[in-house]
């Protein structure tokens, strides 16, 4: 006797074929680059990301994940103080050796050319210790257009040139739900 699929089953049966062997563009399991990019990084996501990041890429865990008001957000007072917390970092003066973000886009643009550089080897070290889709989230959560200020101080030498006590380099994320992420690569001493 033959056994004949009805078309519940038929449709049940081809709907397992099309889940395992994945669907949309790609018709690959992982999301595609565009999809990591657009898509929202959620609070929890973010955190994930910012102790993926600080417990092995950041040094000294001296990255930051807490909250703030957005209501009470004003971005010139937040880069006086980034600007103020380098003039006593490390016991030295670092304000004359870093380079400074001026606008939001400015502080993606600054993040963006660390990780390309990887003069200090950290684009080497998220590689190391992210997946790809990791990296790509990373990079979506900094860019987002949705941030209420992003923020960069950057060693660059200029000052006194104090590579011991300045190379660090610290990217401020303020989202727009309330979560403060900084992420600080620390190279000094």
């Amino acid at each position: 006797m033959r056994a004949q699929l009805n078309p519940i089953g038929l449709l049940s049966v081809l709907a397992s074929i099309a889940i395992a062997c994945g669907s949309g563009e790609g018709g690959g399991s992982e999301p595609s680059e565009e999809e990591l990019r657009s898509r929202p990084v959620s609070a929890q996501e973010a955190e994930q990301l910012f102790r993926a990041v600080d417990d092995n890429c950041a040094g000294n865990d001296n990255g930051i994940f807490t909250s703030f008001d957005p209501a009470s957000f004003d971005a010139a007072a937040i880069m006086a103080e980034v600007k103020n917390d380098d003039r006593d970092a490390m016991g030295v003066g670092c304000f004359g050796d870093h380079a400074y973000s001026t606008s939001r886009q400015s502080a993606v643009d600054m993040w963006n050319e660390h990780l390309r550089a990887n003069e200090w080897d950290d684009r080497t070290c998220l590689e190391e210790n992210l997946s790809r889709s990791q990296i790509t989230r990373l990079k979506a959560m900094v860019a987002d257009p949705t941030n209420l200020g992003v923020f960069a101080s950057i060693y660059d030498g200029h000052g006194e040139g104090n590579s011991e006590g300045c190379a660090f380099y610290t990217f401020h994320v303020y989202r727009k739900d309330g979560k403060r992420v900084t992420l600080t690569f620390n190279h000094t001493d």
